[in-house]
């Protein structure tokens, strides 16, 4: 009960402080070439550029030569490219913006609608109120600061005698005889400034400017592209930051990690609090240390919990038995590594280890979403993730991933890889392949078990094509996906003409061909069609994997299927022999055929799948479908739903730093309602700004899966709610 009140206490901290502002940032969404961002904080005087690293008040930004750096505010209304050796000074101040500009060029894009901050940019002899405004400024001259615009309103003035010019829309409209491309061009000097004819070549710098500078940047969303406002707030302060050919170099592996990078070179955080796990209350304390130097970076997470009753069950298992208390347990040490990452000075190769989220191969039709992470601290894993490609990020790519490094102690894991190649923009097809396996599903089980399974997948993706242009790109995509069991998998279906058909296989296999269509403005809409073998599910590796690898059963004579396969399934029964009611322990193969004789004949069906990622900064992800079984005995339907929405930086409210819900359900038959919650998960996390130094963190989690092994399906409930304070 105690508990209880503290829980109530932290959502009265929630409320009272999800109304109230913070301070903004900005943040880099693209770079090339070589990157140093000088922070005022002493702890970290220089650090490189890393895609979704914050730029804080007082950083300045060094781009040094044959480099761009790309640099967005978290309200999207602000946009600037730094061109090659330029450096500015970025300070952000209650509701005011200011950009020095040291040295170099550089573009900027400023919407003015529901704008909350002023913006001024400074330069050697001018300073410029940003409004609707859009030009390049070079001080590379020291004498003139050059100017080109090409939004709508400009507003500049000198920095010492208040002489200004103001070119908006009321300007050409009291001067309608005046063109606006022939003032486009400003000269400010220490003397005057004063728009240049384009036409006089000694002052004409229009050489100078950059063809990027003609491109559109900011994209304002029209008013018919908003939607679901409840989730995102405005959709409309979303724009399209690049042409789609361009957001697609953000490297995934950032977007699969999803991992905040942390801005200091070090540092220490601390978490208390109270946690509700599965039936019992607990009392936790996390010490978090991180690290980051050049391309590595390190974030640990030392987390106890302390029982509130003598019957409650340990949760990390520092010591692996035999009373030597010396002997850890190499399990729990490598789950305590949250965040491990190196990458290469090319940013072609990157490597984690630890917490793995969302990771797919090719479309996904047999890894899906998969993750490690769900059901922590019940479930504790460390995995790896590998990802190489080259500096253009599509022509060719390669993953690696392995599910989690204890396993491997006891002969298991999940690893998987997948490759890929762009053939030819004149035969524009990519080619992937995938492989994975699984090298024993029973290696979490703690019994003694005689039989084993080492399951194999292996898989050939591609996507053609059709249409590529500045708004969209539409792809007709393919994937063949087949499962091998290692034994031979005996069951038996009901037909018309035989109720007890037997068949026997040793993999099956699924076919899925559809299109893709991408809009530059970051949304994906993905619709295809399955025809699958008996037995094969797509999504066969998805977010609820591990909690259905293995599945429990009670052994029953009376039931064909058990009794016709008595001996094969003596293996995964305890002692080697089932009795009735005895548990019978099944792998993901031969649980369906077992259970309730689900996918004995061949499925068809469809699937659509949409995604939204705004640079991971917020994001929403949908996927239904529905299978039928192909034959004219059978009338069984299934179908699986999966719902992801995810924001970061203040965009709905501006203390709630980062919140993710999620809902996922994997395969079930519309005719079985006895086990209508299984394979479900479900949840919600809350990071939310208190003070400056101090976050309420909150993490609700359902899984349904049977925990304790007895065939009853458990609701499993993860329940924390913590107070984090930063040392900095």
């Amino acid at each position: 009960m105690r508990l209880k009140k503290y829980f109530i206490l932290f959502f009265l901290v929630l409320f009272s402080f999800l109304l109230s502002k913070d301070d903004a940032s900005a943040y880099i969404v693209d770079f090339s070439g070589d990157i140093l961002i000088e922070s005022k904080n002493e702890k970290s005087r220089k650090k490189t550029a890393i895609i979704g690293r914050s730029i804080n008040s007082g950083d300045v930004i060094k781009v040094l030569e044959n480099s761009i750096c790309d640099i967005r505010t978290p309200d999207d209304k602000l946009f600037i490219r730094l061109d090659s050796k330029t450096e500015i000074k970025f300070l952000n101040k209650k509701g005011i913006r200011e950009i020095h500009l040291k040295n170099g060029s550089l573009y900027l894009h400023n919407i003015n609608l529901k704008n909350n901050y002023k913006t001024y940019l400074f330069a050697n002899h001018s300073q410029i109120y940003l409004l609707d405004s859009e030009f390049w400024i070079s001080v590379k001259d020291g004498t003139t600061d050059k100017i080109y615009s090409i939004g709508d309103e400009i507003y500049i003035s000198d920095r010492y005698e208040g002489r200004k010019i103001l070119l908006g829309d009321s300007y050409f409209r009291e001067f309608p005889s005046m063109n606006k491309d022939d003032i486009s061009m400003i000269h400010a000097t220490s003397n005057e400034i004063y728009s240049i004819n384009p036409n006089n070549p000694e002052e004409n710098f229009k050489n100078e400017i950059p063809d990027y500078t003609f491109i559109d940047f900011i994209t304002p969303r029209k008013e018919s592209e908003v939607f679901n406002p409840l989730l995102f707030g405005d959709f409309s302060k979303d724009s399209s930051l690049f042409k789609r050919s361009e957001s697609d170099l953000i490297p995934m592996y950032y977007a699969n990690t999803n991992v905040n990078i942390e801005d200091k070179k070090y540092g220490f955080n601390i978490y208390s609090g109270g946690s509700y796990l599965y039936n019992s209350y607990y009392n936790n304390i996390v010490l978090e240390p991180y690290f980051s130097f050049d391309n590595f970076e390190l974030i640990m997470r030392f987390d106890e919990y302390i029982k509130t009753e003598n019957s409650s069950p340990f949760i990390n298992r520092w010591v692996q038995g035999g009373g030597n208390p010396i002997y850890v347990n190499p399990t729990t040490i490598l789950s305590k590594i949250s965040y491990m990452s190196w990458f290469n000075d090319k940013k072609t190769i990157y490597m984690n280890i630890g917490k793995l989220k969302n990771l797919s191969f090719g479309h996904g039709m047999l890894l899906h979403k998969y993750s490690n992470s769900y059901n922590y601290p019940i479930m504790q894993r460390t995995g790896i993730q590998i990802h190489l490609s080259p500096k253009n990020k599509y022509s060719y790519s390669f993953d690696f991933i392995l599910s989690d490094i204890s396993q491997t102690f006891n002969d298991g894991g999940l690893i998987g890889a997948h490759a890929s190649l762009f053939l030819s923009k004149f035969f524009p097809l990519t080619i992937g392949f995938g492989y994975i396996n699984d090298f024993d599903q029973y290696s979490e089980i703690n019994i003694d078990l005689e039989g084993k399974s080492n399951l194999e997948a292996r898989q050939v993706d591609l996507e053609y094509s059709l249409i590529n242009n500045n708004s969209y790109k539409l792809n007709l995509i393919y994937e063949w996906d087949g499962i091998f069991y290692p034994d031979v998998v005996h069951y038996i279906r009901n037909t018309e003409s035989n109720p007890y058909e037997p068949v026997n296989t040793t993999g099956t296999q699924g076919h899925t061909f559809g299109t893709k269509l991408s809009l530059d403005s970051g949304h994906k809409l993905i619709t295809v069609f399955h025809g699958n073998q008996a037995l094969y599910t797509p999504y066969y590796f998805s977010s609820t994997y591990d909690f259905e690898k293995i599945r429990t059963l009670k052994f029953n004579d009376q039931n064909y299927a058990h009794s016709s396969n008595k001996e094969y399934l003596d293996k995964f029964c305890v002692g080697g022999d089932c009795n009735n009611d005895d548990v019978i322990y099944l792998s993901k193969e031969l649980y369906p055929v077992m259970a309730n004789g689900d996918f004995v004949f061949p499925t068809i069906g469809g699937s659509i799948q949409y995604d939204y990622n705004y640079y991971n900064k917020r994001g929403l992800s949908i996927s239904g479908m529905y299978l039928i079984d192909n034959h004219p005995d059978s009338d069984n339907s299934y179908y699986l739903l999966d719902f992801e929405v995810f924001s970061s930086g203040g965009y709905i409210f501006k203390r709630l730093n980062n919140y993710k819900l999620y809902f996922h359900r994997n395969f079930t038959s519309d005719n079985d309602l006895d086990n209508n919650s299984e394979n479900i998960m479900f949840g919600t996390i809350l990071d939310i700004n208190i003070f400056k130094s101090f976050k309420l963190y909150l993490d609700f989690q359902n899984v349904f899966y049977d925990i304790n092994e007895d065939t009853i399906v458990d609701h499993v409930k993860v329940f924390s709610a913590q107070i984090k304070y930063e040392f900095k």
